[in-house]
């Protein structure tokens, strides 16, 4: 899983595959869910699409069927990030904006908020909404040093740059 969030997607490929079937042999459903979930995004990050969709879609199976919300809104972040390493950005749109919905319906806070809220920034940054996205961002960046989580703050600056570099270069093209 540490590879994987550390953006080390091919190692980390091989450690979630055996990660699945060690946990599917023992039993473990909420360890199967998540860590199919995760093999997704190592897998779309390799170029492996179709089989990161269908680890997506097995993971969030298994989390609807065990009746986990905390998996289910695990699943949104993976199928988000999924679409980011697709660049697909209009079913990341999708992903996050059921995500947030989910988060709101089921009084869900933390970890997957925060890693959600930065993904819809982004997703809006890719379709051009960029006052959205920098809101967005800014959420997450508050969201970070309320919960004091670290993991991905670096990519929410950097996306943040992103839309910031593209209000620039607009105001200079005037």
């Amino acid at each position: 899983r540490a590879l994987c969030v550390s953006g080390r997607f091919g190692p980390a490929t091989r450690m979630l595959t055996m990660g699945c079937d060690l946990a599917r042999d023992a039993g473990e459903y909420v360890e199967l869910s998540h860590s199919e979930g995760l093999l997704a995004v190592a897998l779309g990050f390799t170029g492996a699409f179709d089989e990161g969709t269908a680890r997506a879609e097995s993971s969030l199976r298994l989390a609807r069927r065990l009746g986990d919300p905390i998996r289910v809104i695990g699943c949104h972040v993976y199928n988000s990030a999924l679409a980011e390493s697709r660049f697909d950005w209009e079913g990341g749109i999708r992903e996050t904006t059921e995500l947030l919905s989910f988060a709101e319906e089921n009084s869900i806070a933390g970890l997957y908020l925060y890693v959600g809220t930065s993904m819809a920034g982004r997703h809006q940054f890719h379709v051009g909404h960029l006052d959205r996205a920098r809101v967005l961002l800014c959420n997450a960046i508050a969201m970070s040093k309320a919960l004091n989580i670290v993991m991905l703050l670096s990519w929410t600056h950097a996306f943040l740059g992103d839309v910031y570099e593209t209000f620039l270069e607009q105001e200079y093209d005037r």
